[in-house]
């Protein structure tokens, strides 16, 4: 269950404390944001849920690790708005370095497809994405020409698996860079003018949250105002590191970080991938002999040990890793651990991967039953491949939507 705290942190914990070094909370945030709650997982130390006051307008913010990792802002808590603790300051929207944008998104139209090649987040979901594509295409040829055993037909399947499996494991990999590069900075660029549903926002084109952002191969230094500019101290913000004495992190492509369930939930899905791939090398023509498709039971000893070993037990092997990753996923975004989200994007994304897990789950372990047995495989492994691709797709499709509209 999740340990939530609804009173100030102490300050003496490493990771809870109520300035904004991120080296406390892994981010920086404003000065005048103190936190009210703070929401984490036993056995992970950095937290999953932060609740801020902001105390300029007395609005109460919740920080999710998910929605930070991928970009997107502090969203509004569902509370009633608090008093504030100190007297509200006027903001200063006729500053140069600030920007009027509507922050309701009800009133903002979606992207529904789109390009944004400078950020990591939209490369994890167009790279799941296609490769849910060739792994629908595989599961209909396995499906509905179940009966079609022509070579033809039998090397598309193997292809389409391999180039799917392919896409997964890199974007599984680049969903694990991800999670040891969350953004540093935490501008978070905005003050919400509650009155006008506006956001106050910063004009920091490089920014690393927004609507766009770069944030692929290093980490995004912000601008700061020059000393022409006019400046209202109520609105400032940290540096990226904050302190500025400090130098911007190294972009990391390989290492851990096992305080974070995240990080600990996409290690998990890179393993499962990696395992899984191998069953896709094993499935092309020529890799191992002949399955036989007609009578498995006709299989020499050598033979059936090879298809059992090699491709059918690493897709169980592998598959449950995304199944359980999937969980990670959804608790890392709900408030209690038994209630779904079902307004989180990224709740819903855990949900399909997890079904499209036990799809492919289900089709090694019918695999191994045909090998041994020859158990029905049109309503077993093929259909089990199947739903899992469709779920799989829905999953990635949803991802890539989550990027492309980060308010």
């Amino acid at each position: 269950m999740n340990n939530y705290s609804s009173s100030p942190p102490d300050a003496t914990a490493p990771w809870t404390a109520t300035h904004s070094s991120p080296d406390q909370l892994g981010f920086g945030h404003p000065s005048h944001w103190t936190q009210q709650a703070i929401r984490s997982v036993p056995g992970f130390s950095k937290p999953t849920t932060v609740n801020f006051l902001d105390e300029n307008t007395g609005i109460e913010l919740e920080w999710n690790a998910r929605d930070h990792r991928k970009g997107k802002h502090p969203r509004r808590a569902r509370t009633t708005c608090v008093q504030p603790r100190v007297a509200p300051a006027a903001l200063d929207k006729s500053a140069p370095s600030a920007v009027l944008r509507p922050w309701s998104t009800k009133k903002a139209f979606p992207r529904v497809w789109g390009w944004d090649f400078g950020d990591i987040s939209w490369w994890i979901a167009q790279l799941f994405l296609v490769g849910s594509v060739f792994w629908c295409a595989n599961g209909v040829m396995f499906f509905d020409f179940f009966s079609d055993t022509s070579e033809h037909i039998g090397t598309c399947e193997a292809v389409t698996a391999f180039i799917g499996g392919t896409l997964f494991i890199i974007g599984a990999y680049l969903s694990y860079v991800e999670a040891l590069n969350p953004t540093r900075d935490t501008d978070f660029g905005w003050e919400l003018d509650e009155e006008a549903h506006k956001l106050i926002e910063r004009r920091e084109p490089d920014g690393a949250l927004g609507r766009k952002r770069k944030h692929f191969g290093k980490h995004v230094i912000a601008r700061h105002q020059s000393k022409d500019e006019k400046h209202d101290p109520n609105t400032t913000f940290p540096s990226q590191n904050g302190d500025p004495s400090k130098p911007v992190p190294r972009w990391r492509w390989y290492g851990t970080d096992w305080s974070s369930l995240g990080f600990t939930a996409n290690f998990i899905q890179l393993c499962g991938a990696s395992i899984f791939w191998v069953s896709t090398i094993c499935g092309l023509p020529g890799i191992l002999p002949d399955s036989g498709a007609a009578d498995a039971t006709r299989l020499g000893e050598p033979s059936l040990g090879l298809w059992e070993g090699l491709y059918w037990t690493t897709q169980i092997i592998g598959a449950p890793c995304f199944v359980v990753s999937a969980a990670m996923f959804m608790y890392e975004v709900q408030r209690k651990w038994y209630l779904p989200e079902p307004f989180s994007l990224g709740w819903h994304l855990g949900f399909w991967n997890m079904i499209g897990g036990f799809g492919f789950w289900f089709c090694g372990i019918f695999g191994v039953l045909r090998e041994v047995g020859g158990a029905d495989q049109k309503w077993g492994t093929a259909f089990s491949t199947w739903w899992g691709s469709w779920a799989f797709l829905i999953g990635s499709y949803i991802q890539l939507y989550e990027s492309l509209n980060k308010r």
